[in-house]
């Protein structure tokens, strides 16, 4: 733990020596958020590419923390910048304690959220007596992925990552914030802090991010405030049914203390599908974990340059945007839906020579980014991704119960939408202006995610309506507190509306964080003892034929590939996965097929445990008479076949 602290610390500072080298213009409360952000993003690409040179090891980060720490002396030598620079911030730190003493609501927020935020990542993977629980339904499904990709780094040398769940095939999934927390379990971190260390400092430094571009576009800090509320405690009208539930209870308190269902995701019954930014993507989605506060630095950064006309930031911004890929795909898919279009609307009002300047510092940004994304497009790509996944589609999920488009947002996002549409009543026509040249690039990306499905499931469109929410979010607090700000009667109107707004979202989190009631056991005992044997006694990159299970120990413990994983997933990475899930069967079966079969797959393993065994017909006497039993429990039996 003690070293794990230790290379954040370095990383940390690594990002404010970058910042200072390459974003000179950022005030210092955006510094120091960004300092944590591109300092372990950074850090840990960095010990990625080494590591796909040396494998992952204690010598592996001491070799990357030591050329970041060399990059930090050299900077640092520099007189002029450091006495331009470094200095300044030095003698700026000393004013930072009278910042937060004047920012009494973002003081507030920041402690509400960094605490709430470390509770629920506190529960998200606990050791009991009984095996290892996941804290909630979302890190018990979602979770067994990031599990597998991050034991595939640190116990399976998974370089260059090949896809666990689907042998031979190249991983196409933004890997590098489960290899963040491999680098954690090196250095001797416990699981549970390696996955929730990172998550809780990068969300802490997207607050400080959000109320910063908030209180910019408000011209309000309880407007930046409450617009961090409604957005991490987003949900729609299905409040109204916790009323119908509580209604039909017998026993109220227990209902307030813990609600009986989530309220943001009730898709099937009642189509609810836009759940709550908090139980949905912070939890189960780790790659957004990097992608927003990636994002938020970027869009921090690119402001920043079109205020000072200074292409050095665009430069700076155009390698962020150039790394993406190994973060989170949908972030950079938003920012190319975004930036253009906020491009556009930033050369109003601008004289013909800023102009110019503003586009030669977008085609540098451009040139930039797109020199280091192709690269990657191949490096990602496998020919058993399905290209079909792309389609036209009206309304996203509206259709999945012939809604009415219109009705259809409204109950996933209740009011939202209508105080947007009645900004301009209560503010000035300049604040408008400005409102809509901040906001518009983001309706352009709820319009487009609207009309077209960018992967096979189409729920996943929901990575695009984020950050329309995210940044709909002070629009909507603007004009919550203009109502604050009037009569005693438009004063109560606003906070039942602010009320209305974040209760849905409320109810699940708060339901979230109740531990005891929503624990599931993810591995009991047996298979986390299969695990470790199998982790300690078999060769990494081995392959192994198991059950369709998306919590299977070989996968999310031992780290290792199996030929053919939960095909939920692979299905909505577009793998073809049906003639070798039937492969799979066939090998069950045990005949001169299934010999066949291992050698067309080079498999090395072969597991049957309860699950296989009631997925499969299974011809043990076969294993048995064939291949050596290496490893045998009740439950378990494991099989060398190479």
């Amino acid at each position: 733990m003690l070293l794990t602290i230790l290379v954040i610390i370095i990383s940390v500072f690594f990002g404010y020596v970058v910042i200072n080298l390459f974003a000179t213009h950022l005030k210092l409360d955006e510094k120091i958020a960004s300092s944590f952000v591109i300092g372990i993003s950074l850090y840990s690409l960095l010990t990625f590419l080494i590591a796909n040179i040396f494998k992952l090891s204690f010598v592996t980060i001491i070799f990357s923390t030591t050329i970041i720490v060399l990059f930090i002396v050299v900077a640092l030598t520099k007189r002029k910048l450091f006495y331009s620079r470094y200095l300044k911030d030095l003698l700026t730190f000393q004013r930072l304690a009278q910042f937060f003493s004047k920012e009494k609501y973002l003081l507030f927020t920041f402690i509400f959220f960094t605490v709430l935020f470390a509770k629920i990542f506190s529960q998200t993977f606990v050791p009991e007596k009984e095996g290892i629980y996941a804290g909630s339904l979302g890190f018990w499904g979602d979770g067994a992925l990031h599990l597998t990709l991050i034991n595939s780094f640190f116990r399976d040398d998974n370089f260059w990552p090949q896809q666990p769940l689907f042998s031979g095939v190249k991983l196409s999934y933004p890997f590098l914030p489960d290899f963040t927390s491999s680098i954690f379990l090196k250095l001797g971190s416990s699981m549970r802090t390696a996955i929730a260390f990172p998550s809780v400092l990068l969300l802490s430094s997207s607050i400080l991010l959000l109320y910063s571009i908030f209180r910019q576009v408000t011209k309000s800090k309880l407007a930046a405030s409450l617009a961090i509320f409604i957005l991490f405690f987003l949900g729609g009208l299905g409040f109204i049914y916790f009323f119908e539930d509580l209604i039909r209870s017998n026993a109220a308190f227990s209902t307030f203390a813990y609600p009986p269902r989530e309220y943001t995701s009730m898709g099937n019954d009642k189509g609810l599908h836009y759940i709550n930014l908090i139980t949905s993507p912070i939890v189960s989605q780790r790659a957004f974990l990097f992608g927003l506060p990636l994002f938020l630095v970027i869009f921090t950064i690119i402001k920043a340059g079109l205020e000072k006309l200074d292409k050095n930031q665009f430069i700076f911004a155009g390698i962020l945007v150039g790394i993406l890929p190994f973060f989170h795909s949908h972030t950079l898919l938003t920012l190319g839906i975004v930036l253009p279009v906020f491009a556009l609307v930033n050369l109003i009002n601008r004289s013909i020579r800023e102009v110019k300047k503003v586009i030669l510092s977008w085609i540098m940004f451009g040139g930039i980014a797109f020199v280091l994304i192709v690269p990657q497009l191949f490096l990602f790509f496998s020919p058993s991704i399905s290209a079909n996944a792309i389609h036209l589609q009206l309304g996203w999920m509206a259709h999945l119960k012939n809604e009415n488009f219109i009705w259809f947002w409204i109950k996933n996002t209740g009011l939202m939408i209508p105080l947007i549409l009645i900004l301009p009543l209560v503010i000035k026509k300049e604040r408008l202006l400005s409102l809509l040249k901040f906001y518009a690039p983001f309706a352009i990306v709820f319009i487009i995610a609207n009309l077209i499905i960018f992967q096979p499931l189409e729920y996943d469109n929901s990575k695009l309506f984020n950050y329309w929410y995210i940044f709909s979010a002070p629009l909507v607090a603007t004009v919550i507190v203009k109502f604050l700000q009037n009569n005693f009667f438009l004063k109560v109107l606003g906070i039942i509306i602010f009320v209305v707004i974040i209760l849905s979202g409320f109810l699940d989190v708060w339901r979230l964080n109740n531990y005891k009631k929503n624990k599931i056991l993810m591995f009991d005992n047996e298979s986390i003892n299969l695990a470790d044997f199998i982790s300690d006694n078999t060769e990494p990159r081995s392959v192994f034929v198991t059950a369709i299970q998306h919590n299977h120990p070989v996968l999310s413990l031992a780290g290792r590939r199996v030929l053919v994983g939960y095909t939920g997933w692979l299905w909505t990475y577009g793998i073809n996965y049906g003639p070798r899930e039937q492969d799979v069967r066939n090998i069950y079966q045990g005949d001169n097929l299934s010999k066949n079969l291992f050698h067309k797959y080079d498999v090395n393993y072969l597991v049957i445990g309860p699950v296989e065994r009631s997925q499969f017909q299974i011809n043990e006497q076969f294993f048995e008479q064939n291949y050596t039993r290496i490893y045998s429990t009740p439950a378990y039996r494991l099989y060398k076949i190479s």
